[in-house]
This record gives structure tokens, C-alpha cells and sequence, in this order.
């Protein structure tokens, strides 16, 4: 995990039957068909949005592509297979039921979440999402996933498929506390806006995966992202206020600024503050900043508000000047 800190001014970051040869003649008890089923597994050590247990939440569903082998003859058993959650009967579901050919191999890929459309697999398997958009506000993002290769070989025991998702975009996080030097201070944290970044693009899986990112769509300064703010999110020294789990497309930080605005001082004599934090990398200056956001990779910008408060010093009077010579004046009778 990668973490960096911003300090800033004010705001100082399918069963074959076997048989078997028999001398006499007896009935012969046929293996039952076992049915094909699925269980996934999120990568843990990501800690992105996503994980094993959050997957297994009614409605969720992921897609699927499989092939059987047998011999010479390839026969697809999934194209784009809609694998859902039943949270009544917590178990992965698709219908129509396939069934093992135990004399058959298997090749499985799966992505989360599924779609009807947009999502396809070549002749090498490997998979495309296109133009895969990033919602608008934060608490709508999806954990975008694909999974490991799942293979069978013949003749194996047969068992649930087991996917491992790996998450392809990148997980950004926002935490803010007050400097201990205002540790006395009231801050109150009223807005968080983060922008400036690409909100669409189309992951191209290959040997090195790798995203094609929009150029004309991004999130703008006026897009509401994030939840809006309670009015007492007072700010303490110790415990941060964060914003977890903002998942964007991997790519470089150019352009990706944050706006946050707060109060210093008690309620009715509040001091409003607005700041503008650039998150771009640059070399003479902004070296804390990562260059880019990487695919499965999680950062957090740690921010720090401080301020200094307007104080006032003994005070100097100046020495009178004198201007003109002692006035005589006439005598008083």
C-alpha cells in the first residue's frame, strides 16, 4: 500500500457414466451427475471495495465464460453466463444447469459485475471491457474484477469452480485531521470534492494488461462525487475523517485536484476557508505525490489542517517630532 501525506498551509492529501467390465451379468450403479457450481474469492491482500464475503450479497453477480475439451473437440459450456447470488439459499446460481464430463478438461474466466453487453472474450481469452464509465457519484462505484484462469483436468475430482478476482482499478482514499498545534480549535469539515480525473475507459487484457483511457470524459470541479457532509464533522487530532474506497480507472494524475472547504472557530463566530490541493506529481514541488494511480493498487492521501492564529504584540508609540523651534511669546501684563 502506498500512502502519502500532504501538509499545506491552512490546509497543511456435466458427469460422463463410467462403466465398469463385469464377468457376470448384474446391474450396474451409475455414478451420479454432478452439477457444475461456482464459489469466488477476492483477492484479500488488494483491500479494495470488494471481498469474498461483500460478494456474497443478494443480487450481486458475476459473468462467465467455460470450455470443455474432449479429446480434439472443444465445446463451449458458458458464453457470458450470468452467475448470481441468492441470498435465501447462499449459494451462486445460473440456470440452465450444466452438469461435469469427467472425460472432458476445462478452461473457466469470470469478471465481476456482469453485463449483458460490453464485455467479450477473443479467440486468445482474454477479455475486454468496453468503455467501462466510473459513476459520477462515489457511492455508486463498482468494484470492476477479473478473475484467474480456472482449469480442470480430465479424470480430476470434480468440486465447485473457484474463482480469484483481482480488482483493475484503483482504490483512492481521503483522510483528514486537524494539526495538533489547533489542537483547541474547533474545525468543522464542510465540503470534499475530488475531480480532474479520466471517468471512462476500455481494460484490454493481455500479458500486460493495460487501459485505454477517454481523453474528452472526466470528472469535473462541479460534479457532486461525494456524500455531502454532516454539519458537525468536527475534525480531531487523532481520529481522521476519511473517505474510503473511491475506486477509479488506473492513470496518471495530471490533472486530479481536490477542493475542500472548512470552518475554523465555535459556532456563530465560524471562520470559512476554501483550498484547492493539487495532487499531481511534479518534481520540484509535489514529490510526495504518486505520477499515477496503478490497477489493484490502494493509496491514501493523508491531509493535515492547520492554521496560525492572527495575534497582536506589545505596541510601539513613536517619539513626538519636532517640526518648528520653541514659540517665545510676548510677555503677560
Amino acid at each position: 500500500m502506498m500512502r502519502k501525506t500532504n501538509l499545506f498551509a491552512v490546509l497543511t492529501a456435466v458427469v460422463a457414466l463410467t462403466f465398469t467390465a463385469c464377468t457376470n451379468i448384474e446391474d450396474v450403479a451409475m455414478p451420479e451427475q454432478k452439477v457444475l457450481d461456482f464459489s469466488v474469492f477476492a483477492n484479500k491482500n488488494t483491500r479494495a471495495a470488494e471481498t469474498g464475503s461483500t460478494l456474497k450479497t443478494d443480487g450481486k453477480a458475476f459473468g462467465v465464460w467455460g470450455y470443455s475439451t474432449f479429446e480434439t473437440v472443444d465445446t463451449d459450456v458458458f458464453l457470458n453466463q450470468e452467475v448470481k447470488y441468492n441470498g435465501t439459499t447462499s449459494a451462486w446460481e445460473y440456470s440452465p444447469l450444466k452438469y461435469w464430463d469427467t472425460r472432458s478438461s476445462y478452461e473457466f474466466y469470470a469478471y465481476y459485475p456482469y453485463k449483458a453487453s460490453g464485455v467479450t472474450i477473443d479467440d486468445n481469452k482474454n477479455i475486454t471491457v468496453t468503455d467501462f464509465t466510473v459513476e459520477p457519484l462515489v457511492a455508486n462505484h463498482v468494484d470492476l474484477m477479473l478473475a484467474d484462469k480456472v482449469t480442470r483436468l480430465a479424470n480430476a475430482p470434480v468440486n465447485q469452480v473457484t474463482f480469484n478476482f483481482n480488482h483493475l482499478l484503483s482504490n483512492i482514499n481521503l483522510s483528514f485531521k486537524k494539526d495538533v498545534g489547533i489542537a483547541e480549535t474547533k474545525v468543522t469539515l464542510k465540503t470534499v470534492k475530488i475531480y480532474g480525473m479520466s471517468k471512462k475507459g476500455t481494460f484490454v487484457q493481455s500479458q500486460v494488461p493495460e487501459w485505454a483511457i477517454s481523453d474528452t470524459d472526466f470528472v469535473g470541479a462541479s460534479d457532486s462525487n461525494l456524500e455531502n457532509l454532516a454539519s458537525d464533522n468536527v475534525l480531531d487530532v487523532a481520529t481522521a475523517v476519511t473517505f474510503n474506497d473511491m475506486l477509479f480507472i488506473p492513470q496518471n494524475t495530471n490533472s486530479v485536484k481536490v477542493d475542500v472547504t472548512y470552518n475554523l472557530g465555535e459556532s456563530g463566530a465560524e471562520q470559512p476557508f476554501t483550498r484547492t490541493l493539487d495532487l499531481s506529481y511534479d518534481a520540484s514541488d509535489r514529490t510526495y505525490n504518486p505520477v499515477a494511480w496503478g490497477q489493484n493498487q490502494k493509496i491514501t492521501y493523508n491531509f493535515i489542517i492547520s492554521a496560525n492564529a492572527i495575534e497582536f504584540g506589545d505596541p510601539t508609540v513613536e517619539d513626538w517630532t519636532t517640526t518648528i523651534p520653541d514659540v517665545e511669546v510676548p510677555s503677560i501684563n
